[in-house]
């Protein structure tokens, strides 16, 4: 079944001046309940595009939407945006996520420690 993305938003940020954002999701034709999404925005005072959240539903995976939102987010940030880079964080131990992101053009930068107080 085809999936069509739709662009739900493209506006300036209203929760930063600083920021623009891209909301991209996917939708399954029948039921209209969104499947697939990325939600990317773009800090002018860091001249930097983030890809900030992307997910699919586990029985929509390994279909294509997440390399088709990855690239609609990419294409927004270079072609229309004109953004000199592209930055995400992803979990080191998320082999699929690791492997779409490097498909994409992505390499790893850096490693980090993610720490938490509860």
């Amino acid at each position: 079944m085809e999936t069509n993305i739709e662009i739900i938003q493209a506006t300036p940020n209203h929760f930063s001046a600083l920021a623009d954002l891209i909301i991209a999701q996917c939708k399954n034709a029948q039921t209209q309940c969104i499947h697939s999404y990325t939600y990317a925005e773009i800090d002018h005072h860091m001249n930097e595009g983030f890809i900030t959240f992307l997910g699919v539903d586990e029985s929509y995976r390994r279909k294509g939407y997440a390399i088709r939102l990855l690239q609609t987010a990419l294409t927004w940030f270079f072609a229309d945006k004109d953004m000199p880079r592209v930055s995400l964080t992803v979990n080191e131990r998320n082999d699929n996520a690791l492997a779409l992101y490097e498909k994409a053009g992505f390499a790893l930068r850096y490693a980090g420690v993610n720490m938490r107080r509860e």
